[in-house]
């Protein structure tokens, strides 16, 4: 980006007091004109710090929306594990209902599952170390 040329304020001012023929209104003059031309820069910055401000705001609720829609994604394949067990323990229960089939292992080895999964669903959480 190339530098701003600086303007030579001593020669505008002396151009403006030969122009206007007053000392007084040169000085006024040029002093509106710069209270003018920093009110446009100021406005223009005030705009891109609020773009900025509105852009982190979109960026933040982005990453919000996207957190919830992974937490709900994984509390749905949560859910659907445990129906996949259940669905297991009662196809194992029916097959076994008449033989010497055992479930106990397999109800043991599913418990700790089965109660986390039952904390989780009623918004408790459990800390396994």
């Amino acid at each position: 980006m190339p530098p701003a040329i600086q303007p030579d304020y001593v020669t505008a001012m002396k151009a403006l007091q030969t122009a206007l023929g007053d000392n007084d209104l040169a000085k006024q003059v040029f002093s509106d004109a710069n209270a003018a031309d920093r009110l446009s820069k100021q406005n223009h910055i005030d705009a891109r710090v609020e773009y900025v401000r509105q852009l982190a705001e979109r960026t933040q609720a982005t990453e919000a929306s996207i957190k919830e829609y992974g937490l709900q994604t994984l509390k749905w394949l949560f859910l659907l594990n445990a129906g996949a067990i259940a669905l297991v323990l009662a196809y194992v229960g029916c097959k076994g209902a008449g033989s010497t089939f055992a479930i106990g292992p397999i109800a043991k080895a599913s418990a700790p599952f089965c109660l986390g999964m039952h904390l989780r669903c009623c918004g408790r959480s459990i800390w396994v170390l």
